[in-house]
């Protein structure tokens, strides 16, 4: 499954559906890329974000419904979808 290029928020939230979920690290620091869609977008294209592992208060497993939040245009954090 080849990610779309997705114009993520600069500011704000979306809720997600994690289909993909890998952990890398970078310099040291961990970091999951995950491959996502809109939460109830179906039909939606996925596209790929990546999370510094501190931003996330779950690890991230494919299945799993999250609320995203953003500033400057990075996910600063990943919170379980209520």
């Amino acid at each position: 499954m080849q990610p779309a290029n997705k114009n993520l928020p600069f500011l704000g939230a979306m809720n997600l559906e994690i289909l993909q979920a890998s952990q890398t690290s970078l310099h040291g620091d961990l970091y999951f890329d995950l491959l996502v869609r809109e939460s109830g977008d179906a039909e939606g294209v996925p596209f790929q974000v990546r999370v510094p592992r501190n931003a996330c208060q779950l690890a991230p497993m494919p299945g799993t419904h999250v609320k995203a939040t953003f500033l400057a245009g990075q996910v600063e954090s990943i919170t379980p979808a209520v």
